[in-house]
């Protein structure tokens, strides 16, 4: 009788964590976040509409440049800068 291969095992035994985070808000706090969401989103119609100069602080990286265009998920500068709006922590109009 012929000898079967033997099955393939892989060696690299990495632990794979597919979970995602979760984080959970009192009442308060939850309220506190959408009105802080809510504040950018305003500012980001005043400015987009005045097409001036802005300073925008997010996660990663400040910018001073004025928005061109504004869409649901996004901004993009003059500068030709995408920058997520979900990131950005502080939007102010420059003088």
């Amino acid at each position: 009788m012929k000898e079967l291969p033997k099955l393939y095992k892989n060696k690299n035994p990495i632990t794979i964590d597919n979970n995602k985070k979760v984080c959970y808000l009192k009442t308060e706090q939850i309220n506190q976040v959408k009105e802080e969401l809510n504040l950018i989103g305003n500012d980001l119609k005043k400015l987009y509409n005045d097409n001036i100069k802005v300073f925008i602080k997010t996660k990663k990286k400040t910018y001073e440049t004025s928005i061109v265009i504004k869409t649901k998920k996004y901004i993009i500068t003059i500068d030709d800068e995408t920058i997520p709006i979900e990131d950005i922590i502080y939007i102010k109009r420059i003088p």
